[in-house]
């Protein structure tokens, strides 16, 4: 029961990328392996790899989605910077207002 609990709270830290859980679903899926066996070769855990064939749509990035895209992200950075170097910081409110 107490190991249960520390698992589910202070759970190992991934050793694995993006691009192996992406290459480990990308032979199961070609049939160039069984789920175990892609799971032992590329040291994915196995029930990641069964959830990411079974379900394809399954997201592979943790919180919320993104709000703005990259070059939106840049534009806003780069106003606040002007805005600073003008002596004119953008405060958290109207950051919002250009979201």
């Amino acid at each position: 029961m107490v190991i249960n609990v520390f698992l589910f709270f202070f759970r190992m830290p991934k050793k694995y990328s993006g691009e192996t859980l992406a290459q480990t679903v990308g032979s199961v899926r070609r049939g160039h392996l069984t789920i175990a066996q892609a799971s032992r070769e590329y040291g994915v855990p196995r029930m990641t790899v069964s959830d990411h064939v079974k379900k394809p749509r399954m997201r592979t990035t943790t919180g919320p989605p993104r709000q703005l895209s990259d070059e939106d992200t840049r534009a806003l950075i780069d106003f606040a910077l002007y805005c600073a170097r003008q002596r004119f910081p953008l405060t958290s409110e109207a950051s919002r207002a250009y979201i």
